[in-house]
C-alpha cells in the first residue's frame, strides 16, 4: 500500500511540476522593427527568462548598430498600468550575440489585477538593427497550489495509517503478533527440512 501511495504522491508532483513548465510562453521580439508584444495577464507572480534560439527562440540578442559589428545588447522593457515601464539590461556591449544572451538579466514582477503587459526593444533607430530578444515567460505557482499538494499527500499517508490500525484492531494485537511468529516458524521450520 505505502508503494501506492508513493507512486501516487509522485504523480501528483510530476503533474505539478509540467503544468508549471507546459505554461510557459515564448516571446520573441523584433530588434528591426521595434514593435511590442502585448499578452494578456492574470493576476499573479510572473519569470522572465532570457533564452536563445537553442532553447526555443528566434534570437539570441540584436546589434544595435549593424554598420558596426561587435554592438550587441540583450536589452528589453516590460510596461504595463501597475508595473509602469522598466528596462532590463546588463549595461553593456558584447562582442557578440552569444555573449550577450549569457549576460542577460532575468526577472519576476507580480501583478495584483489582470492587466495588459508589453514587450518591447527601446531603440532611437531600428532600421540599423540586426536580430532581436527571445524570452521565456512563465507564472510561479502559488504557495497555496503546494501546500494543497503537500495536505493531499499527507492525508494518502494517514488513510493507511488508519486502515493500518483498523486491521490490527479487528484481529487484536496478539493475533497479529502470532500469526508473525507463526510464519517465522514455519518458514524456519521449512529451511531446516530442505538441508
Amino acid at each position: 500500500m505505502s508503494s501506492k501511495i508513493v507512486r501516487i504522491a509522485a504523480a501528483l508532483l510530476a503533474t505539478a511540476l509540467f503544468a508549471r513548465t507546459s505554461s510557459a510562453t515564448i516571446i520573441n521580439l523584433d530588434g528591426t522593427t521595434g514593435d511590442p508584444v502585448s499578452i494578456f495577464l492574470a493576476t499573479g507572480m510572473y519569470d522572465i527568462t532570457p533564452i536563445g534560439v537553442e532553447a526555443g527562440g528566434l534570437y539570441n540578442a540584436y546589434d544595435g548598430s549593424n554598420d558596426h559589428p561587435g554592438n550587441w545588447v540583450h536589452a528589453y522593457t516590460i510596461s504595463s498600468e501597475e508595473l509602469g515601464s522598466t528596462l532590463l539590461w546588463d549595461g553593456t556591449v558584447h562582442e557578440s550575440d552569444l555573449e550577450a544572451l549569457a549576460n542577460a538579466v532575468s526577472t519576476q514582477f507580480a501583478i495584483t489585477f489582470d492587466q495588459e503587459v508589453a514587450f518591447f526593444i527601446f531603440d532611437t533607430s531600428y532600421a540599423d538593427n540586426d536580430g532581436g530578444v527571445s524570452l521565456r515567460l512563465q507564472p510561479v505557482p502559488e504557495p497555496s497550489t503546494l501546500i494543497l499538494l503537500a495536505l493531499g499527500i499527507l492525508g494518502l499517508y494517514m488513510v493507511r495509517a488508519r486502515s493500518h490500525r483498523s486491521v490490527v484492531g479487528r484481529f487484536g494485537a496478539e493475533n497479529v503478533a502470532r500469526s508473525r511468529l507463526g510464519s517465522t516458524a514455519l518458514r524456519s521450520t521449512s529451511t531446516s527440512l530442505v538441508r
